[in-house]
C-alpha cells in the first residue's frame, strides 16, 4: 500500500513491471540519490499507510457494513458493468491472439484480459498483476544464440560504426532541436556535418523496457536472438558494449543479456556505476576503436541525464539560472551531453567511423504533473517518447530529416546504415514498410505493447510543450 501510495503521489501511476525491474535493476548508488530525492514523499507515504492500519474499526455493524458496500460498490459495478461491451471489440480479439501465440489457453487469456479491465479502478490489483509479470518475465528463458538467417556484409559497409545511447534525454530541451537555451552549442556548431532525425519517437518510457525493443528484431515482446548484435556479428562486426552503467541484471530482456552479446563488454563497477561522468568512457572508444583491424560495432551506454541531475556533470557546466532548479540543472546535463557528443563524433570521424546517437526514453514535460520525471502513466504522453537521433552524413540512408520515425523498428534503420541485410527485415518487404509507416509501436510500463499514429508536422506543432512555446514565463535566461 505504502509503494502505491508513493507511486500514485510522485508519478500518477501504480505498480508495474518495469518499475519493479527497474528497482531489482538499480545500483546502490543510484538507489540512494532516489531516496535522497523523495524523502519527503517517501515519508507521507509511510505515514498514510500506518495510519490507516491503525485507524480502528467503527463498533457500529452497520456503519462497518454500509462503508464496506458502498466501497465494494465503487470499485466493482462500473467496472463489471463496462466489461460486457469490452469483450465485443478488436482489441480483445487482439489480446486472445497475443496470448494464444504465447503458448498461453484462451481461457488463460480471457482471465487475465478481465483481471487487467478490473485493475483500471482497483490500483492494488494492478500491483498484484504487476508482481505475476514479473515473476513471469523473471522465469522465462532466453536464446541468445543469433536467430538471424542469410546475414551479408554490404560491399559499401563501412568498417567502423559506433553507436551512443543516451539517458532520459528530451529532444524538447536540446536548442538542436529548437529549444530556446543555447544547450548544444557544439552540436549545432557543426550542423553540417549531421543528418538530424527530427521527430523519432522510443520504444518505451524507461530503459528497461526501451532499449531491448529497440535493439531487437520481434513483432511483441524483443526477441534477444535477433538483436542488431548478433546481426552484426554475423555479419563479420567484432563487437563492444561499453557502459558507464552498472553490471547489475541478469534476467531475460534486460540490458546486461543484451550487453552480454557482445565479444567485449565493459562496465563501470556496480559501486561506481553512475558516479562517475560519462567522459569515462571516452578513452575506453579510443583504445576499442584500436584494438584491431576487424571491422568493430561499438555501442556506448552513457548515463546521461538520468536524475539526480547534478550528478550529471562537472561543475563547469552548470551554467543555467532561472526559477526553475530542477530545469536548470537538467538543462545542464544536456550541456554536458553536447560536450561529449561532439568529442565522441570528432574522434570517430578522424578514424573515418560512423556515428549514431538516440536516447532510450525521453521524461515528462517540465511543466506538466510529472516534470522530468519517468512517464511511466499507462498509457504515457507522447511527448515523453520524443527523443533525439542523429548521426553523421550518410548517403546510404533514405530517411528524411522530417519523417517522423517510430524506434520500436530501429533494427531496420541499423540494418540500412550499417550496409547489412537479413532475410527477416528483407521478408515481405518488412523494413521497407516499417520505416515508411506512419504508426508508433511502444510498451507501457507493464510491457503492454501500444500502436499509435506519428504525430503529424500538423499536429507536433499544435502539441509543442509549454518549454518549446513560450519558455520566457519561467526565466529560463544563463
Amino acid at each position: 500500500m505504502a509503494a502505491n501510495f508513493f507511486l500514485q503521489l510522485s508519478y500518477q501511476s501504480s505498480l508495474s513491471v518495469s518499475i519493479l525491474m527497474s528497482m531489482m535493476n538499480a545500483p546502490w548508488q543510484e538507489m540512494g540519490s532516489f531516496i535522497s530525492q523523495y524523502m519527503g514523499i517517501l515519508g507521507l507515504s509511510m505515514a498514510l499507510t500506518a495510519f490507516l492500519g491503525l485507524m480502528p474499526i467503527s463498533a457500529d455493524r452497520r456503519m462497518t457494513f454500509v462503508s464496506v458496500f458502498i466501497g465494494f460498490g465503487y470499485l466493482f459495478i462500473p467496472s463489471l458493468l463496462q466489461l460486457p461491451s469490452v469483450y465485443r471489440n478488436e482489441l480483445y480479439i487482439d489480446y486472445l491472439n497475443k496470448g494464444t501465440s504465447r503458448g498461453h489457453s484462451t481461457l488463460f487469456s480471457q482471465v487475465e484480459y478481465t483481471l487487467h479491465k478490473l485493475s483500471l479502478r482497483l490500483p492494488m490489483l494492478t500491483s498484484v498483476i504487476a508482481l505475476s509479470d514479473s515473476v513471469t518475465f523473471l522465469t522465462m528463458q532466453v536464446n541468445t544464440q543469433s536467430t538471424w538467417q542469410q546475414v551479408e556484409r554490404l560491399p559499401h559497409a563501412p568498417t567502423l560504426l559506433v553507436i551512443g545511447i543516451g539517458e532520459s534525454l528530451r529532444a524538447a530541451n536540446m536548442s538542436l532541436y529548437g529549444y530556446s537555451r543555447d544547450t548544444t552549442p557544439k552540436l549545432m556548431a557543426m550542423r553540417d556535418q549531421l543528418h538530424i532525425i527530427r521527430h523519432a519517437y522510443a520504444a518505451g518510457t524507461n530503459t528497461w523496457n526501451a532499449i531491448p525493443a529497440m535493439l531487437t528484431h520481434g513483432q511483441g515482446l524483443p526477441d534477444l536472438s535477433q538483436s542488431i548484435i548478433h546481426l552484426a556479428k554475423d555479419a563479420g562486426y567484432q563487437t563492444f558494449w561499453l557502459s558507464n552503467q552498472a553490471a547489475l541484471g541478469q534476467w531475460d530482456f534486460s540490458i546486461t543479456s543484451l550487453a552480454k552479446q557482445a565479444d567485449h563488454a565493459y562496465f563501470t563497477s556496480d559501486e561506481l556505476g553512475g558516479s562517475q561522468y560519462d567522459g569515462v568512457l571516452l578513452p575506453q572508444l579510443s583504445a576499442a576503436i584500436t584494438a584491431t583491424d576487424q571491422p568493430k560495432l561499438i555501442i556506448l551506454h552513457f548515463y546521461g541525464s538520468h536524475m539526480n541531475f547534478t550528478d550529471r556533470y562537472p561543475q563547469a557546466f552548470a551554467q543555467f539560472s532561472s526559477a526553475s532548479q530542477l530545469v536548470d540543472q537538467y538543462d545542464n546535463s544536456v550541456l554536458y551531453t553536447d560536450t561529449l557528443q561532439h568529442q565522441l563524433i570528432e574522434l570517430v570521424l578522424q578514424h573515418e567511423g560512423k556515428y549514431m546517437f538516440f536516447a532510450d526514453h525521453g521524461l515528462g514535460d517540465p511543466h506538466s504533473s510529472i516534470p522530468l520525471k519517468h512517464d511511466v502513466r499507462r498509457p504515457p504522453a507522447l511527448d515523453s517518447l520524443h527523443v533525439p537521433l542523429f548521426m553523421t552524413p550518410d548517403p546510404l540512408l533514405s530517411i528524411a530529416e522530417d519523417a517522423p520515425l517510430s524506434l520500436y523498428n530501429f533494427e531496420c534503420l541499423f540494418a540500412q546504415w550499417a550496409g547489412i541485410s537479413a532475410l527477416q527485415l528483407s521478408q515481405d518487404d518488412f523494413c521497407q514498410q516499417s520505416l515508411a509507416s506512419n504508426i508508433l509501436l511502444y510498451f507501457d510500463a507493464n510491457m503492454e505493447l501500444h500502436t499509435d499514429q506519428l504525430p503529424t508536422s500538423q499536429t507536433r506543432l499544435n502539441q509543442l510543450p509549454p518549454s518549446m512555446v513560450d519558455v520566457d514565463e519561467i526565466d529560463l535566461g544563463q
